[in-house]
């Protein structure tokens, strides 16, 4: 496992600065508790309820993301081949 999955899924700014990074997600009660860190220092449970839930899959809900998760398989495939070929 390489570093950058050992810290989990990472969100980062326009420079490239890893603001958020999730190592895990799960159902606490009726919220989703997140944990991971913020700007690659503090650890943080983060905390989502259901309407914020509601919210985060509307703004999901579009034809460009829809269109990244589909062609999420050959992105990859394609990533990882040009990684193999340095």
């Amino acid at each position: 496992m390489s570093e950058s999955e050992a810290k989990g899924a990472e969100i980062k700014s326009e420079e490239g600065r890893v603001v958020v990074s999730i190592t895990s997600m799960r159902r606490e009660g009726d919220q989703v508790c997140m944990e991971g860190n913020l700007m690659g220092s503090w650890e943080a449970k983060m905390y989502m309820t259901p309407e914020a839930a509601v919210k985060m899959g509307k703004i999901m809900l579009n034809r460009s993301f829809i269109g990244f998760i589909l062609a999420l398989p050959c992105i990859l495939r394609r990533r990882k081949k040009s990684s193999g070929a340095e």
